[in-house]
């Protein structure tokens, strides 16, 4: 009754002049939106889930300015000037030093580790102010910058040396005042910034609390003790959460297991139905699968890609990992190019040949980034257009090989907005300090007596989860999103 008394006077306001200019943009965000899946054709670059409209243009004068200093500030942070990641042999990286190696020239300083430097760009002035900003997350002081074109410089010696020379305008682009967060390298808007740091508090938060629950959690279920992993990491954080938020990521890990299990059922019935049917019979379950999953760092590739390894995995099929982060090897690039790239059936543990006992087995075959990302953090993109097509034309042969030797090749490629990787990344920056505390309470536990029976790969492992790799990224979004599109797009 409510939306029937509502409908006619919201659309007769839609329709009039005022109403068209203020609902246009929201029917053209809805319409150009990033769905949670789809087809890679009906990806939009120009969505507002790319391109941020409420943030500065980066393009912007300032902003390319203000990732040249983040990634000299960067420098700073991680040099060894006394933090938690200072092994006592790297150099100490000054802060005047690092910003005039990038042509800026210190002009004047105060209380609290403020500073002042100039720079000068386009027969103009830029001030730079830069002063720590507290706390320090995992032991690395942020830095928090603001880049203003200074107005009030005398250029009259420049521009009026010749009278009879014509007095241009200066062409700038994007604000005139910029503010952000330095932090490993990276630039961060004010609100990435905060969402950065928000997660990071939340997730040290919940590491309190369940910290404080242990002892009740080991006197209950008689399983205490300090996690060793990242998955023990994730079930010892959910004790530290509200009860409300507990039971939120319950419903949401049943739903998913639900949908995991429903696919496994699924591949299980093809399975039976293609055994009953013979050889005579239509593939129906591959003997092979490669699971390929490329995008953007922090986009949840490994999060998704887990549940359709379960899937595989509970429907009887063998799974492997594979991971192409590295460019190709000198030995690597003197051969053909995806021949770097393992599929099921090229090696000993991945046999698809048939056994006495059964058909052969089902294996897959789970590729952590591949051929893209050579396009992306290798040189690949640097070549020229028919150089690109050759290498475009061999994946599509690889992908046509596949399905004639029997192997289901899928591809999936995973992007998310800036918002979602700051977010992330203030998460992985959290576990990577629980990971050192951990490590702290386990060597105590291990000093309980002779044998060492504390391992600590697992904590060696969340700290490597996150690196300055994905700082670098961050501040290379349009770039490597570009470039990824372009590859999907052509293969």
């Amino acid at each position: 009754g409510i939306l029937r008394a509502v409908s006619p006077f919201a659309a007769s306001f839609q329709g009039s002049r005022v109403g068209r200019v203020l609902t246009r943009r929201f029917f053209s965000s809805a319409k150009n939106r990033w769905l949670p899946v789809q087809r890679i054709g009906d990806l939009n670059l120009l969505s507002d889930d790319c391109q941020e409209k409420d943030e500065a243009n980066q393009t912007a004068d300032l902003v390319i300015i203000a990732r040249r200093v983040a990634t000299a500030l960067g420098k700073v942070q991680t040099s060894g000037d006394g933090n938690g990641d200072d092994d006592g042999e790297k150099e100490v990286v000054r802060q005047y030093e690092a910003l005039k190696d990038e042509g800026f020239a210190q002009c004047g300083a105060g209380s609290g580790g403020y500073a002042v430097y100039q720079f000068r760009f386009k027969s103009t002035t830029i001030l730079l102010h830069v002063t720590p900003y507290g706390p320090s997350i995992t032991d690395v002081m942020p830095f928090y910058l603001v880049l203003e074109f200074e107005t009030s410089v005398d250029i009259r010696e420049q521009m009026w040396a010749n009278s009879l020379a014509p007095i241009s305008s200066i062409q700038l682009q994007g604000p005139q005042v910029l503010e952000g967060y330095a932090y490993q390298g990276a630039f961060f808007s004010p609100h990435h910034f905060a969402e950065l740091k928000t997660m990071y508090d939340k997730q040290l938060l919940a590491y309190e609390a369940a910290c404080k629950k242990l002892p009740i959690v080991a006197k209950n279920t008689r399983r205490g003790g300090p996690p060793r992993d990242l998955p023990t990491l994730k079930s010892f954080l959910e004790a530290g959460k509200r009860s409300r938020k507990r039971k939120q990521n319950i419903r949401e890990f049943n739903e998913l297991q639900k949908v995991v299990r429903s696919v496994a059922k699924e591949i299980l019935a093809l399975m039976k139905k293609e055994k009953k049917m013979g050889d005579g019979g239509n593939r129906l379950a591959p003997k092979g699968v490669i699971l390929y999953f490329e995008g953007l760092d922090c986009s949840g590739k490994s999060s998704t890609g887990g549940l359709v390894q379960a899937a595989l995995e509970e429907s009887g099929y063998e799974v492997g990992m594979r991971q192409y982060n590295r460019p190709p090897t000198a030995e690597q690039r003197m051969r053909p190019w995806m021949d770097r790239f393992d599929v099921p059936g090229s090696s000993s543990f991945l046999d698809l040949s048939q056994t006495q006992d059964e058909d052969g087995e089902h294996i897959g075959l789970v590729w952590d980034r591949g051929p893209a990302g050579d396009f992306v953090y290798g040189n690949l993109h640097e070549l020229s257009p028919e150089d690109k097509k050759k290498r475009y034309d061999d994946f599509i042969a690889f992908d046509k090989e596949c399905r004639e030797k029997d192997i289901l090749f899928l591809k999936l490629f995973f992007v998310t907005n800036r918002d979602s990787i700051a977010k992330t990344l203030g998460k992985r920056l959290a576990q990577k300090k629980m990971a050192r505390d951990l490590t702290t309470w386990l060597q105590a536990c291990r000093s309980r007596g002779e044998v060492d029976d504390v391992s600590f790969e697992g904590l060696e492992a969340i700290s490597a989860h996150i690196d300055p790799t994905d700082f670098i990224a961050f501040n290379q979004y349009e770039r490597n999103l570009r470039i990824f599109s372009n590859f999907v797009m052509n293969t």
